[in-house]
């Protein structure tokens, strides 16, 4: 099959999927941009892309017609028998998904996790755009109640959303099994509205006993470095290369994932995989996803520092066994996911639409 998926930015785990995906099938992949500026994009360079990338900012300017304009002689000349839209809520992507309804072609539109109800006009809005596919794609099976709403007897085929390959899953799993516990509370991810980490920082005010570890950068950074001055039990670091990072995850007694509203949350998935303890909110995909079911006690109200605060004492206070036990089998959930079953299942969706171009 010749795919082309469109997509907003390469990150190491997509750059990993995709290459993997086209193993399987003849794929072309339509990236907006090469890097957000937040990300080192140095990584992309050493890179070996084993799928076609075309990088729409190396072609055009940044409007939103002129790229359209170059996705649609991609699509128009490529014979493609599926087009997948990876950023709906993007202008590129909601021009592309107008012009794709208007020319009659088959199209996908993947949501990379949690598809929020929404309300008001932006909601009538985000819904118009993103009805009408011949089919969805949405990470995690728990996720989509809202969307299938929409979707109007499309099919819709859930995936098994991670930015591990199978072989990392079995390295961390292997390092957890001797990973030595300290007390400290972590927190990873950009320092965004949506990420609630102002939330967590009201919490560390109402834990002074307890060491707070932030990781990562973004907008508001300066804003909670400020904030993070008076707390003399919080630490905020730069963003950290995999081997650093992984030593946290095994190190801390925590992982907080503070989310109001976020698709996914894949540091959920990563700090599984090394065995931590994860508390998050009912605001994050992956741990509704992952947590839901299980254990419901560690997910707290989004952006509520009172529930956060709750929810997290009270597993910090929980009997080491049963909270082992509990881990160990949120932990082999977390590994049924993996981009290796990511390529599986979208290869099960793509079949769904094997003839035909």
């Amino acid at each position: 099959m010749r795919i082309l998926y469109l997509t907003n930015m390469p990150a190491p785990y997509r750059v990993e999927f995709f290459n993997q995906l086209a193993a399987e099938v003849d794929l072309t992949v339509v990236y907006e941009q090469h890097s957000d500026g937040v990300r080192d994009d140095g990584w992309l360079s050493r890179e070996k892309l084993r799928h076609e990338a075309v990088f729409l900012d190396d072609m055009v300017g940044g409007g939103g017609f002129s790229r359209l304009h170059a996705v649609r002689q991609q699509i128009s000349q490529g014979e493609y028998n599926l087009v997948v839209v990876g950023c709906y809520n993007s202008r590129v992507g909601a021009l592309t998904i107008s012009w794709l309804k208007k020319s009659g072609r088959r199209y996908l539109v993947n949501v990379d996790g949690m598809f929020f109800p929404g309300e008001g006009v932006k909601k009538r809005i985000r819904d118009k755009i993103v009805a009408g596919a011949d089919g969805y794609l949405i990470a995690g099976r728990s996720t989509g109640e809202n969307l299938i709403q929409i979707a109007d007897n499309a099919p819709v085929f859930p995936y098994h959303f991670s930015s591990l390959t199978r072989k990392h899953i079995a390295n961390n799993r292997n390092a957890a099994d001797s990973a030595k516990r300290e007390g400290f509370v972590l927190c990873v991810g950009q320092y965004e509205d949506y990420k609630g980490v102002d939330v967590l920082l009201e919490v560390s005010k109402l834990m002074p006993e307890r060491a707070f570890v932030l990781v990562g950068s973004g907008r508001r950074a300066p804003e909670l470095c400020a904030v993070a001055e008076d707390c003399s039990n919080v630490a905020i670091l730069d963003f950290l290369d995999e081997s650093s990072l992984g030593n946290l995850y095994l190190r801390c007694a925590v992982l907080v994932l503070p989310s109001r509203q976020e698709c996914w949350g894949l540091v959920v998935n990563e700090a599984l995989s090394y065995g931590a303890t994860v508390v998050s909110t009912w605001g994050s995909g992956a741990a509704v996803e992952l947590l839901g079911d299980i254990a419901p006690e560690r997910l707290a109200r989004p952006g509520d520092a009172a529930s956060l605060e709750k929810t997290l004492r009270n597993v910090l206070d929980c009997v080491p066994d049963r909270c082992r036990a509990l881990d160990r089998r949120l932990r082999k959930r977390a590994e049924e996911y993996s981009i290796e079953t990511m390529v599986d299942d979208h290869m099960l969706a793509f079949s769904h639409f094997r003839s035909g171009v």
